[in-house]
């Protein structure tokens, strides 16, 4: 089921690549990885469960999607859009990265399959991070180098490094216009 899903969306977004706001060619990249990972339980269906784990994440972007489809509910669907993210996409999926490496270390499942299995769950979170990234770029109209060091500056207790950032590129931006 799921992996029909995932078949027909990347259909859709290969022949309607406008139904995105951006990125498709990351989207139809992301959804070839994820039919890879939906290949190993179709082969060890002891792990079908997996699938269920990796799925979960769709609650987030079904938040993503309705907070664009729904301009009137947009504040409570950015709201449950970033409250889902954080534990499904940046703690969820960086786990089973881990998990999977060592729950697939068992005789029957070839260390190639393990290492496409893990391969691709780690390029998933590199995804996630891909679009956490975009987000920040976003909200404070930043670069990409930026960006990451903002990310890096979340991780940290001191919130005040996001102001700080955000007044520099006020002041950088007024000292090129002003050349």
């Amino acid at each position: 089921m799921m992996l029909s899903y995932i078949v027909a969306d990347l259909v859709w977004v290969w022949v309607e690549p406008g139904c995105l706001p951006s990125m498709p060619g990351t989207v139809m990249t992301h959804h070839l990885v994820t039919i890879v990972l939906l290949l190993f339980p179709l082969r060890f269906p002891g792990f079908h469960h997996y699938t269920c784990w990796d799925a979960i994440v769709e609650i987030n972007t079904f938040f993503m999607i309705a907070r664009r489809q729904f301009p009137a509910q947009r504040k409570l669907l950015h709201w449950a859009y970033w409250i889902s993210f954080f534990p499904l996409r940046m703690v969820l999926y960086p786990y089973l990265v881990v998990h999977l490496y060592y729950a697939l270390a068992i005789p029957g499942v070839p260390w190639y399959e393990r290492f496409v299995a893990v391969l691709c769950q780690a390029i998933l979170c590199g995804f996630n991070g891909m679009m956490l990234t975009a987000s920040l770029r976003r909200r404070f109209n930043t670069n990409k180098s930026q960006a990451f060091s903002m990310l890096q500056g979340f991780c940290t207790t001191d919130l005040s490094f996001v102001q700080e950032h955000k007044k520099r590129d006020v002041y950088i931006t007024a000292d090129t216009t002003a050349s």
